[in-house]
């Protein structure tokens, strides 16, 4: 609370009749003095007012519930969902689930970064109480501190024994009896182990869980800004049946170990937060593997604005898709983002007045007014069959989720030259490299400079993370690494993150895209016809203005966004 907040505060009491203006100088100087987190408590202190009175104030700053907590007292099964440094640190205990969220009762629930902080550690939103501050040490003291502090359920994912497995139980989990899967999988320690895992992944903005099997243990890894890391490592002898307790929830065959499966299941029943999770086990010497996709049901959500495209860029990424026919492809590798930019694109140009149809492996993200089609190949629900059918359905914009063959290449070529929109990706390094790899799917070259009206090629780079960026120099032999000089660096903001709680020790948070944008124009048609390379049709664009994926990643690096080492690692020359 600031001292213009608090003497604001004091006017107000003073006017409700709750304080004397004498009552209120006082406790005014004695709060810029001292710098008290809350007025109110002060004068709580001296007994210029009741508890009542105090609840009441603290309601009025924060437009929370007050919470009396010498009559309402914490659940003990809800205690253990906050890690004790936080809560210590944040000054919050939680009371209650309420069936849509945790409340929690805070000392000053106006404190932003507490709020943040406790629902990142619980791995969802809180619903914020407020509780006298003397009374809310009292409870921190009981159930936070020392022996007689509550075990967190963050806390207890350390290792195999805070999760409470005994002796006996690991002991019948390796005899690996499956008669006994559901029994053992509806024990207390395996479903707290996937749901903390779940609420961990959630709360660390991870894309994927690895879960993988080895001689010594079990590691769990989440994959958070494309980068892998070690969350936990388990006792092998659970790992059967916490792949189990996975399959079950995702429709599985928990019987068939030696086949690769997949299925996905909603997380919202387990950890309150609607999102989707792709499974993909996979049968190893050491047992199964598990990959889990999480799909956060908002991120197709994002605008085009946000992305990472510069002016320019969004101006001619438009300009291809607001074409009523032709195709425009996005390129890049695996976990490039090129999903997001598709539906982006589509929640762009998406109106009632057009019949737009996806064609995915998988649905990623449900859209409104869009129909959207998951293929399986073992019902026969394939590209080229999918995509023949939908040309049937009248539609004005189709995305094809890949040209993973021929088929699907010259269906959707056709489609685009026939007065339908399509857009779709390929796997090729640059944006130069589409028109090629189609003419190496036997796509006849005239055909492709007649229908493919722009590429866009794009990665991600991690941004640094803004509570540890520091200036560096960086060494010598990453500037040549890069093909650099140090002279072309002399105005550059150079930044790295050192580390720090909130990156997870790694000095980023979060990513950006980078993109390449290439319209085709007619000398680039004309060198399609000829079946010219991509280094020729490279040169061409660049000639006509096209920015190349280095060129954004080195201004990202030139004003402190990311690092030499990411530009590097997305476009190594």
């Amino acid at each position: 609370m600031t001292q213009q907040q608090a003497r604001q505060l004091a006017a107000w009491m003073v006017k409700q009749g709750y304080i004397r203006q004498q009552e209120a100088d006082q406790a005014l100087a004695e709060f810029e003095a001292g710098g008290h987190i809350q007025l109110s408590h002060i004068m709580l202190q001296k007994g210029a007012i009741t508890p009542q009175v105090h609840g009441r104030v603290l309601q009025k700053i924060t437009q929370a519930p007050f919470v009396d907590l010498e009559k309402v007292r914490p659940d003990p099964d809800v205690i253990g969902r906050i890690s004790a440094k936080v809560a210590r640190e944040c000054r919050a205990v939680p009371l209650r689930h309420d069936g849509a969220q945790l409340v929690v009762a805070f000392a000053d629930p106006s404190d932003a970064e507490a709020l943040r902080r406790v629902s990142a550690d619980v791995g969802e939103p809180v619903q914020a109480a407020v509780a006298d501050e003397a009374r809310l040490a009292e409870d921190l003291r009981q159930h936070f501190s020392g022996a007689g502090a509550a075990p967190s359920s963050m806390d207890t994912a350390a290792d195999t024994e805070a999760f409470q497995f005994t002796e006996a139980e690991l002991e019948a989990m390796a005899q690996d009896d499956v008669t006994r899967v559901q029994e053992i999988v509806d024990q207390g320690p395996t479903v707290l182990l996937v749901n903390m895992m779940l609420m961990r992944s959630i709360a660390a903005g991870a894309s994927d869980i690895h879960i993988e099997p080895y001689e010594d243990g079990t590691i769990i890894r989440f994959r958070v800004d494309g980068t892998l890391y070690d969350w936990r490592n388990i006792d092998s002898r659970a790992h059967t049946h916490m792949v189990s307790r996975i399959k079950i929830l995702a429709g599985l065959d928990t019987t068939e170990r030696f086949v690769p499966q997949d299925g996905r299941f909603n997380a919202e029943e387990l950890v309150r937060r609607d999102i989707d999770l792709r499974v993909s086990t996979l049968p190893t010497s050491q047992g199964e593997k598990v990959v889990m996709r999480l799909l956060d049901k908002t991120g197709a959500r994002r605008p085009l604005s946000d992305l990472g495209m510069t002016p320019e860029q969004l101006i001619a990424f438009e300009r291809m898709i607001r074409r009523p026919w032709g195709m425009v492809i996005l390129t890049g590798p695996t976990g490039s983002g090129k999903t997001t930019t598709l539906y982006a694109g589509l929640e762009r140009i998406r109106t009632v007045q057009k019949n737009i149809m996806t064609i995915e492996d998988p649905v990623e993200y449900q859209l409104d007014r869009v129909v959207q089609v998951q293929i399986n190949e073992r019902q026969g629900r394939t590209f080229p069959a999918v995509l023949r059918s939908s040309l049937r359905q009248d539609p004005d914009i189709i995305m094809v989720g890949e040209m993973r063959d021929e088929e699907t290449a010259e269906l959707g070529v056709r489609a685009a030259l026939t007065g339908h929109l399509v857009l779709t990706t390929l796997h090729t390094n640059d944006a130069a490299g589409a028109i090629p790899r189609l003419v190496d799917m036997n796509v006849e070259p005239y055909l492709v400079a007649s229908s493919v009206h722009g590429v866009v090629a794009q990665r991600l780079v991690r941004r640094i993370c803004k509570s540890c960026a520091q200036p560096y120099e960086p060494p010598h032999e990453l500037i040549v690494w890069a093909n650099l000089h140090e002279e072309d660096m002399e105005d550059w903001r150079l930044l790295i993150g050192e580390g720090c709680e909130k990156c997870n020790q790694t000095g980023y948070l979060g990513r950006v895209a980078i993109y390449e944008m290439m319209p085709i124009s007619d000398s680039i048609r004309e060198m399609a016809v000829e079946n010219a390379g991509s280094t020729e049709i490279r040169r061409q664009a660049e000639q006509e203005g096209m920015e190349l994926l280095r060129d954004q990643a080195q201004r990202l690096v030139a004003d402190g966004t990311t690092t030499l080492d990411e530009m590097v690692a997305a476009t190594a020359l």
